[in-house]
C-alpha cells in the first residue's frame, strides 16, 4: 500500500470522525436544549435572592464558544 492511500484513508478517518462529532454535538442541542434551559432557570433562582425571569428567547448552543456550551438571555427581568 503506496503512502498516498494510507494518508488518504487517514484523512477520510478524520473528516468522519469530525462530522459525526458536529452531527452528534447538533442532535444533542436540538434533544436537550429545553430541559437545559429549564435547569438553568431554576438554578439562578435558587442561587439569587430574588426571582428572575426571561421573557424573551433563550438560545442555547454548543457551537458559539466551543468547547464550552453557552446559554444566552434576551429580555431578562430581575425583580428587585
Amino acid at each position: 500500500m503506496s503512502a498516498k492511500k494510507i494518508l488518504l484513508r487517514i484523512g477520510i478517518g478524520i473528516a468522519t470522525f469530525l462530522l459525526l462529532l458536529f452531527i452528534t454535538l447538533e442532535v444533542i442541542t436540538l434533544v436537550f436544549s429545553g430541559d437545559i434551559k429549564a435547569f438553568v432557570i431554576s438554578q439562578l433562582n435558587k442561587q439569587l435572592a430574588t426571582e428572575v425571569k426571561v421573557n424573551g428567547a433563550i438560545t442555547f448552543s454548543l457551537f458559539n464558544h466551543f468547547p464550552s456550551a453557552s446559554i444566552t438571555f434576551n429580555d431578562v427581568v430581575i425583580k428587585e
